[in-house]
């Protein structure tokens, strides 16, 4: 069970949470994705991957601003506070709507909001820690994806999971083109944008796969 392989059986228990990304995708493939995608495109990368055989990371970016991927956190810890506050998660998460995040976090008690994402933050695993609003300023890209892994592991994260299934069309790039991916991206206009994104995806992840959707 992939749960109880981390040590969160306890925080969420669930009969059967495979692996879906057996460890297929060696650090060599990663440094290779991150090397040509910088070369094609003339600007930094960071990716990194959580499977059955840990965490692996590549590119100059290891550390990024969370964006609009910290509304997952968000609307975990929404959802364990209230089923009334379902409607500003799924908007929140399926269209990234800031307004509806932003009501999230009012009705976590504003400054009270910190420590109840930060509560959904360490039941995954993490060691990143929120300092006071729903875009934290900093996630590692190894952290993100540890996380992204957990979320089925938590208490209302298979809840906030299917919402990422569903995101709206023009939220759907780069692995929201694989079919079955749970996705959730986040861009500033920062020279030019700044992007990232965190997925589970549903296959047998190969250096093909990243390849082909690391850039959209």
């Amino acid at each position: 069970d992939f749960c109880l392989s981390r040590g969160l059986g306890d925080v969420y228990k669930r009969q059967s949470v495979p692996s879906t990304a057996g460890a297929s995708v060696a650090q060599s493939d990663l440094d290779r994705i991150a090397a040509e995608v910088t070369a094609e495109t003339g600007v930094p990368v960071g990716i990194a991957l959580h499977d059955a055989s840990g965490t692996r990371s590549a590119g100059t970016i290891t550390d990024f601003p969370a964006y609009s991927t910290g509304k997952v956190p968000l609307a975990i810890a929404a959802l364990r506070q209230s089923p009334a506050l379902a409607g500003d998660a799924t908007a929140a998460i399926t269209a990234s709507d800031n307004e509806a995040a932003d009501r999230l976090w009012s009705a976590l008690g504003g400054w009270q909001a910190t420590g109840k994402v930060n509560q959904v933050l360490r039941d995954a695993g993490s060691s990143t820690v929120n300092p006071g609003w729903w875009a934290m300023p900093s996630w590692t890209i190894a952290d993100q994806a540890a996380f992204f892994a957990a979320i089925p592991c938590v208490d209302k994260g298979p809840e906030v999971e299917a919402m990422m299934g569903n995101v709206v069309g023009y939220q759907r790039w780069a692995f929201g083109n694989i079919p079955g991916a749970k996705i959730k991206g986040g861009w500033l206009p920062e020279n030019g944008y700044s992007l990232r994104q965190g997925a589970i995806l549903p296959v047998a992840v190969s250096y093909t796969h990243l390849r082909a959707h690391e850039t959209g």
